[in-house]
């Protein structure tokens, strides 16, 4: 699959995740809720740092869940970026899957990419992130 082939993929597996599900509102309270991952390289994942989360549990290949320890409306949405420091100085991608059937209806289930030779993209269990299933 050539660079410009796999970009569009994930721009459009992107697209409809986010289009796929409205916004999440929480039932109650204003208190952030945000989530730093650490892929902890394929070891168990864990929070470097967090607020309002209550677990973040890995169940494949580059696929988490994380999990609000506050209530949302509906199936959260969410905003997500690479931590390059906890990846180690390896370059990758983290985007929302929103019909992830591995994760609970209440819980982010988030995909992480790294960025092979060539520029590809293939998924990966070194890639950290900052998850806020706010959206």
């Amino acid at each position: 699959m050539s660079r410009r082939s796999l970009l569009a993929l994930v721009v459009t597996f992107f697209a409809v995740a986010v289009a796929g599900v409205g916004f999440a509102g929480r039932t109650s309270g204003d208190t952030s809720v945000y989530g730093l991952v650490n892929a902890n390289g394929g070891r168990a994942p864990t929070f470097q740092t967090q607020d309002n989360m209550k677990g973040v549990r890995r169940v494949g290949l580059g696929r988490y869940c994380l999990l609000a320890a506050v209530a949302f409306d509906r199936r959260p949405v969410g905003q997500l970026t690479t931590d390059i420091d906890l990846s180690g100085g390896r370059r990758g991608v983290a985007v929302l899957q929103s019909t992830s059937k591995l994760c609970t209806p209440q819980e982010l289930a988030v995909v992480t990419f790294q960025f092979a030779a060539g520029g590809r993209l293939v998924l990966s269990n070194q890639i950290s992130f900052i998850g806020d299933p706010e959206g």
